[in-house]
């Protein structure tokens, strides 16, 4: 499974770099409650050393980077990226948006930075989609100094739970829907419950775990929530692309009969966790 999720990542954002923005971000997207937001409720919990070498792992477009200066207000951040073309959107967005960042494309498992040059590293909604976490986890640990403060947001339990069953129905017993099945699979193995991160914090050699979850309920509409947000970009880029509009519409038809006078239900189970890196 994890080249196979790697590549299914690469392929999502190589089709959505260029839109990604407009469904997740509230600075440069419509978005009510997006990256940034989320980035705010990951920093709030964090002791943020002054003045910090800072990495954002995972960084997408640069939208929690972006939030990260926002609150250090100084400091030196990074930002590093699996995806080249996601790199790309975060290098002109902090052109347009005059900020001074140096952005890499690179592999969590395989960082571009040498042993414990950050005093400080986040990531926002991806944690999910690591393929080895306790790999990644073991080298973030790598490139952080003694004290550091490291701390992840991410889907996990029963997040999305209600489109998870929607894209499971309608993808039974089609031999075109197979990647579609087996992408959905993936994210259901990939989401992880508390238990099992708070196990993996500590073998990768953090310190002082603090884990809990964020449960809500969002109502949405259809349309929005599915082009919109990166979890069906993921899961229909494993679909071939002349059944993708097909796919499309069975799935908003599936929505829109579930939906109730408020939009369509959805689960919002987040995981917030955090470590240090011991001194000793």
């Amino acid at each position: 499974m994890p080249d196979r999720v790697r590549e299914r990542v690469l392929e999502t954002y190589r089709l959505t770099a260029d839109t990604y923005d407009r469904g997740v971000s509230e600075r440069l997207g419509s978005s009510r409650w997006g990256i940034e937001s989320l980035t705010g409720m990951l920093l709030g919990e964090m002791r943020v050393p002054e003045n910090p070498v800072a990495l954002d792992i995972a960084c997408g477009t640069g939208l929690s980077t972006f939030s990260l200066i926002d609150y250090i207000v100084k400091g030196d951040v990074h930002g590093v990226d699996l995806s080249p073309e996601m790199v790309r959107k975060a290098v002109e967005n902090a052109d347009e948006l005059d900020f001074n960042i140096e952005f890499k494309e690179g592999d969590v498992e395989n960082l571009p930075y040498p042993d414990g040059l950050f005093n400080m590293a986040i990531s926002n909604m991806s944690f999910q989609f690591f393929p080895d976490k306790l790999r990644a986890l073991k080298e973030i640990h790598r490139v952080m100094t003694p004290g550091g403060r490291m701390g992840h947001l991410f889907g996990g339990g029963k997040h999305v739970e209600e489109l998870i069953s929607i894209c499971l129905d309608v993808s039974k017993g089609d031999p075109d829907l197979i990647g579609l099945r087996e992408a959905v699979e993936d994210v259901v193995r990939l989401h992880i419950d508390l238990e099992a991160v708070q196990r993996l914090l500590w073998e990768a050699g953090f310190r002082k775990p603090f884990v809990y979850g964020y449960h809500r309920v969002m109502n949405v509409k259809p349309e929005d929530f599915w082009f919109g947000n990166p979890y069906p970009a993921y899961w229909t880029s494993s679909v071939p692309a002349e059944n993708r509009a097909e796919l499309d519409s069975r799935i908003l038809s599936e929505m829109k009969e579930r939906s109730g006078p408020r939009g369509f239900k959805i689960t919002w189970y987040t995981i917030q966790a955090y470590g240090s890196k011991p001194t000793d």
